[in-house]
């Protein structure tokens, strides 16, 4: 079975490519949905989601965990991807799941901007270009007081900024996994993140004296929240090793439709005309800037 899987992979690489990458985005959109619901603090949903993934990582797949020459960059890609998580869930209370995930898409621009300092690809004209677009989007999208005045939302622009915070995190983990190469398996990657989940989350609940109830309705959102975040993980990270990045990037944005719904259902949110037009700026020109225009 497993054999004919890497058949059909190698066969239609791009087309699994994509669909790996939107069942990701789907998966992910739900654990999103799940911890922004939730009571309890976000460091104590992401040290036990951490856990428990680990945990069942560990005990149903044989892996080499220390590959030789990969260890550090599996520590620092894990650990930047931990730091970034509840950061971008603290901007989740601030402003809706689908402005949340727009902002974030804006890493695929940071990371064009990282590699071209750490390996010199060039950024052309035309990239440059995009990412001014992409600048006036998120202008609208978060609508600074001295801009905006009256309009302005303080909260909401605050959670727009922690936001880019979190997507500045994200690309640099992103870009991290091209040292981390494509002979480690995905399920590795997931493994180190959830490790460095749960240090980054327990550290947290010490220094903060987090002191959740948790009771049996938790638990179910634990389990939830680790079995999407754990799908999503491994069909990601399963994409970004199968093909270029800049190939399957467009299809991320399938999880802003997913966080809609769940806005407009789970949440009832819709973000504003401004919001809705900036988020429609920001990913147009990113995937102008992805497909070379």
């Amino acid at each position: 079975m497993y054999e004919k899987l890497l058949q059909i992979e190698k066969n239609h690489l791009e087309g699994i490519s994509a669909a790996y990458v939107i069942l990701s985005q789907f998966f992910i959109s739900i654990a999103q949905a799940i911890i922004k619901r939730a009571h309890q603090s976000t460091y104590s949903l992401l040290y036990h989601r951490g856990i428990m993934i680990v945990i069942g990582i560990f005990a149903s797949s044989k892996q080499e965990y220390f590959p030789k020459g990969k260890i550090n960059a599996l520590v620092f890609q894990g650990l930047i991807l931990a730091i970034s998580a509840p950061i971008f869930f603290a901007s989740l209370r601030m402003i809706s799941m689908s402005e949340g995930l727009v902002i974030s898409q804006i890493n695929t621009i940071w990371g064009q901007i990282m590699t071209f300092f750490i390996w010199g690809e060039a950024i052309n004209r035309k990239r440059i270009r995009n990412i001014f677009i992409s600048l006036i989007g998120l202008i609208l999208m978060t609508r600074p007081q001295f801009l905006f005045g009256s309009i302005s939302d303080p909260q909401h622009f605050m959670g727009c900024i922690v936001g880019l915070v979190a997507s500045l995190l994200q690309a640099a983990s992103f870009v991290s996994v091209k040292f981390v190469g494509n002979q480690v398996s995905s399920n590795v990657i997931t493994y180190y993140f959830h490790i460095c989940m749960v240090i980054v989350g327990g550290t947290e609940i010490i220094l903060m004296g987090v002191n959740d109830v948790y009771d049996f309705t938790y638990f179910i959102l634990v389990t939830l929240s680790a079995i999407t975040t754990y799908s999503a993980n491994i069909f990601f990270f399963k994409a970004i090793q199968l093909t270029n990045f800049a190939r399957i990037a467009p299809y991320t944005y399938t999880s802003i439709i997913f966080s809609l719904f769940f806005d407009f259902f789970l949440f009832e949110r819709i973000p504003s005309i401004l919001s809705i037009l900036g988020g429609s700026i920001i990913v147009g020109s990113i995937i102008l800037s992805l497909k070379g225009y």
